[in-house]
């Protein structure tokens, strides 16, 4: 089963690189980020998904309005686990929030990334935060 964490970073990245222009991403420490510089740290961060080698034990959680998968890699090289929960609102527009958090042995150690209905919503690399957009 694929987590569809790398297919999710690089479709936000080309969003980013076609629509992104005169757009700021705020960051935690209080200083901004373009959005096409932020489309590359998403290119950088894809690469953090599970590889065709890695071996591992799959849970599965599911309820009306969610679910939740967590990949649990045995003998971790870099990943140590890696989860995706969907929530979908049954009521009113039916809106999708996807959470991605992918643990790491060697940094980032934690990289969390929240899409709202295919649209990027909050980057966690570690400490650092970023989050939404806003035009200049």
């Amino acid at each position: 089963m694929q987590t569809e964490f790398s297919k999710t970073c690089i479709q936000l990245s080309n969003d980013l690189k076609k629509s992104g222009h005169g757009e700021l991403i705020s960051k935690s420490d209080g200083k901004y980020i373009e959005a096409i510089d932020f489309s590359k740290i998403l290119l950088r961060i894809s690469k953090y998904d599970l590889s065709k080698e890695d071996k591992y034990e799959l849970e599965k959680v599911e309820s009306v309005k969610s679910s939740k998968l967590i990949w649990k890699i045995k003998n971790p090289k870099n990943i140590k686990r890696l989860e995706k929960l969907t929530f979908k609102a049954i009521s009113g527009p039916g809106i999708t929030i996807i959470d991605y958090d992918v643990y790491r042995i060697t940094k980032p150690n934690h990289i969390h990334l929240r899409v709202l209905e295919g649209e990027f919503e909050e980057l966690t690399i570690d400490k650092m935060k970023y989050s939404e957009f806003f035009e200049i």
